[in-house]
């Protein structure tokens, strides 16, 4: 089993611990998602060590956020980061227009420098989409022709047709412990449309703990909740369907080698 979206730095309890626990639940690999550049050397190093557990892959990336900020001095970090080759994405990168559209424009332009870095190492991107699906998609059109322009939709929660439209373009749909709740029927309608080689699992740890452990924080081990109620969705067995987005995953992003 493979958490394909996690926030370890987030995470209260000791990583150490936090990884015997993954194991212990059937763990074998999880993406340790970077924010900005000291969480993408964070994940580096965490990557690095000799620790119990599932393996990590560390990503680098600049959050939205981060636009509001100098990030222009972030990105040439994230240049030389990323020429290391350790990294298996770009990201989490994107556009949220959730709780403030006054910086778009930077956001934009914060997301148009990080494009060409995956296209040039040949890295998939994590991509967070907030209130900003017709931004993001028209982003994206700009780099139309580019045989190695891939991503995830990470921690899905947009309608139907858009789930379509992204997996018409060969993109990844990944959906986290919003799948559980009871009142996203909506979610569940598309997990059971859209093609399973198009999906991954995450829980994008500490946040969105599935059904029934909401009142917990969030841990990648978790994720196995995720996996049953998609095995539900699917009438797939559990233990088959793991198979089968564990492929995902590491096809996605490249897992075999590194």
């Amino acid at each position: 089993m493979i958490d394909s979206h996690c926030h370890l730095y987030l995470c209260r309890e000791p990583v150490e611990e936090i990884l015997i626990r993954a194991e212990e639940h059937g763990l074998t690999d999880l993406v340790q998602v970077a924010t900005d550049c000291e969480t993408a050397l964070w994940g580096r190093e965490l990557a690095g060590q000799s620790l119990r557990g599932p393996r990590v892959h560390p990503t680098a990336g600049l959050y939205p956020s981060r636009a509001e900020g100098p990030w222009e001095e972030q990105l040439d970090v994230l240049k030389s980061e990323l020429a290391s080759g350790t990294y298996v994405a770009v990201g989490e990168m994107g556009i949220d227009l959730y709780h403030d559209q006054s910086y778009l424009d930077r956001q934009l332009k914060m997301f148009h420098a990080q494009v060409p870095l995956a296209l040039k190492h040949n890295l998939p991107m994590i991509l967070h989409i907030r209130n900003s699906y017709e931004e993001v998609l028209g982003a994206l059109s700009e780099y139309d022709g580019e045989n190695n322009l891939r991503g995830v939709w990470h921690c899905f929660e947009g309608t139907m047709d858009q789930a379509k439209a992204f997996v018409e373009m060969g993109w990844m749909i990944s959906f986290s412990g919003l799948l559980t709740y009871k009142k996203r029927e909506d979610l569940r309608a598309v997990a059971l449309e859209i093609p399973l080689e198009s999906i991954m699992i995450e829980t994008d740890s500490p946040y969105l703990s599935p059904v029934p452990l909401r009142h917990e924080k969030n841990e990648p081990w978790k994720v196995s909740h995720v996996l049953k109620c998609l095995a539900g969705v699917r009438g797939i067995e559990p233990s088959v369907l793991e198979v089968i987005l564990d492929e995902n995953t590491k096809r996605f992003f490249g897992l075999g080698k590194t």
